[in-house]
């Protein structure tokens, strides 16, 4: 059977977990991007689709009115919402009253251990929750049961380590094995991220332990995500070009450690290790069998985004990386986290059982969050956040307003991505 996909991403992360989840199927896939105010710009699209077979200039950027017309014209049979956690609700009210609806797929772009109850919560009302590894889908079937939120929840291979493993996956024979750098002369690739270290001074901290890492032929490179004047997935404070250039002006870091950009599997072609506080970009190293180190420095917990790494053999020190003691994966760890035997994956399969649902009988309306007054007012941001509906018109500043007041609340008290 022929299968038409439509990918919809919202932000550079699940832009490059939607496309790279599409290219493993057959399916016939076009990719769209939501214009909401977390939007990714052509370049950052541009690097997160490389290596998935998506062209940039294939690309629809789109509202939520360009979005109805397009899932109404096309008629899509799989949906991949491939959007962050408080945009799937609006945006799948664009399917209410649309007949034949697709098969609706969600899933988080990387990591979601621990799993959050706010991604089980607000993904409800997708037909399949796709996720990457044994670990993790006992951890959200668990915590669904305990919410009593039904989801199908189906197994795939991380889809962007198809596209990092340039080389073969060396795992370690036991826990904390030292690995032999595969390209002794290339940098160390350092991946920051957008909430982790939370402050500049934990920031600048580690730009500080990276520093005693360059070597004469050696550099270190703060692969970063974003340039100036362009969003992440996650909102944080941190600018690594703003910081790095600043301890450069002071002399407190050497013109080796530079911040550079681009496609991460680039990087990590020629790395002889790889550093990250926490960052999934850590499984993309092992996927190309660049040895790792996942930093302990400043703490290993949840708020570190670190503690699935704990038992992966690959946490280490900013002293490590200096004297180039770096890591290979603990073969234990990487079976039960993100390293599975890719027969394992059940996705397809699952999406396949459910077309044919829609065939014989069709599909019923997506679950909905329940109708709450907590609720509606949070969803009043989810949808000004993810649709943008009043952008270009004289309503823009209260939107832009509300917004601003939103995220604080947000920081302060509901913790929403």
């Amino acid at each position: 059977m022929s299968v038409r996909a439509l990918v919809l991403a919202d932000t550079d992360s699940y832009v490059k977990w939607g496309a790279t989840l599409a290219a493993t199927t057959p399916w016939t896939s076009r990719l769209a991007v939501l214009d909401g105010h977390a939007a990714p710009s052509r370049r950052q699209v541009a690097d997160a689709v490389a290596g998935s077979g998506f062209d940039v200039e294939q690309v629809t950027w789109t509202d939520a009115d360009a979005l109805r017309e397009l899932l109404t014209a096309w008629r899509p049979d799989v949906l991949v919402l491939a959007v962050r956690a408080h945009a799937v609700p609006p945006v799948l009210r664009l399917l209410d009253d649309a007949p034949g609806r697709p098969v609706v797929l969600t899933g988080v772009a990387g990591v979601c251990v621990p799993v959050q109850w706010y991604d089980v919560n607000l993904r409800r009302g997708a037909d399949v929750f796709v996720v990457h590894s044994r670990r993790e889908r006992r951890d959200l079937v668990a915590v669904a049961a305990r919410h009593d939120v039904p989801h199908r929840v189906a197994l795939a291979t991380l889809p962007f380590l198809r596209v990092a493993a340039c080389r073969p996956v060396e795992v370690g024979a036991g826990r904390g094995a030292v690995a032999a750098p595969p390209a002794p002369d290339g940098p160390v690739v350092f991946a920051p991220q957008s909430l982790v270290p939370h402050d500049d001074a934990g920031r600048e901290r580690v730009l500080r332990g990276l520093a005693t890492a360059v070597r004469p032929g050696r550099e270190v490179h703060v692969k970063v995500r974003s340039r100036a004047g362009e969003v992440e997935a996650h909102r944080g404070a941190g600018d690594y070009a703003a910081l790095l250039a600043r301890l450069h002006a002071d002399g407190a870091t050497p013109e080796g450690l530079r911040v550079v950009d681009g496609p991460m599997s680039q990087h990590l072609r020629g790395a002889s290790g790889f550093v990250t506080v926490g960052s999934s970009a850590a499984l993309e190293a092992v996927a190309a069998g660049v040895p790792a180190v996942v930093l302990t420095d400043l703490g290993v917990d949840d708020a570190h985004l670190n503690s699935v790494f704990v038992g992966s053999g690959l946490l280490g020190t900013l002293a490590d990386v200096a004297h180039g003691r770096f890591r290979s994966v603990d073969r234990g760890w990487a079976h039960d986290n993100y390293f599975h035997d890719p027969a394992a994956d059940d996705w397809q399969t699952q999406v396949e059982h459910l077309l044919a649902e829609r065939a014989r009988h069709g599909l019923p309306a997506p679950a909905r969050v329940p109708t709450t007054l907590g609720n509606r007012v949070r969803g009043v941001y989810y949808r000004l956040d993810a649709l943008a509906p009043w952008r270009g018109t004289a309503l823009e500043p209260l939107e832009r307003l509300l917004l601003a007041a939103a995220r604080r609340l947000n920081r302060a008290v509901l913790h929403l991505r």
